[in-house]
């Protein structure tokens, strides 16, 4: 369901784009395939959003390799994208987790700072990246981001349970 979905999303992008747009982008890449279609690769915008959609569904259906190729793509197109940024922090962060590796959790940290200087008012973007820097042992550094995510939305559940343990750590 969640592919039917993006699908119809992107062609609902599509549908939506001006004539000279999709022509212009036709012209300039050329055929291309998008999600398997030559259609779609004609008439779909190369737009961040587009690649957002792409990745938000390739990540429900749990292939993270494939959603963190489509949020780079975004970023690529749009490096101010703040939906991309945190989008690709938190695959970063879920590689880190399947991994565990320190370096996957500093590279979800960084986007993930990137991402809340886009957006500062994003609880749920200083409580990623809360779990990224404990993941890595910075907890004082971690229960700031807990702090933040809590202020910014107090009814914030695992934000409030990220602090709780983050401070029960500091004690």
């Amino acid at each position: 369901m969640a592919d039917l979905d993006a699908y119809m999303g992107l062609l609902r992008e599509a549908y939506e784009a001006p004539v000279t747009a999709v022509a212009a982008a036709a012209a300039r890449r050329g055929p291309r395939r998008f999600l398997g279609s030559l259609y779609l690769g004609t008439v779909v915008p190369d737009t961040a959003e587009v690649y957002n959609i792409l990745g938000a569904a390739e990540r429900r259906q749990g292939r993270v390799e494939p959603a963190a190729h489509a949020f780079e793509a975004a970023l690529r197109l749009e490096p101010e994208s703040p939906a991309a940024r945190q989008n690709l922090g938190q695959i970063r962060l879920e590689q880190g987790r399947a991994l565990l590796e320190a370096r996957r959790f500093l590279a979800a940290a960084a986007e993930l700072r990137e991402a809340i200087a886009l957006l500062p008012a994003s609880a749920a973007a200083h409580n990623d990246l809360g779990v990224a820097l404990a993941s890595v042992n910075d907890v004082a550094a971690a229960a700031a981001q807990f702090r933040q995510a809590v202020v910014l939305n107090p009814e914030f559940v695992e934000a409030r349970r990220n602090l709780t343990a983050a401070e029960a750590l500091l004690r």
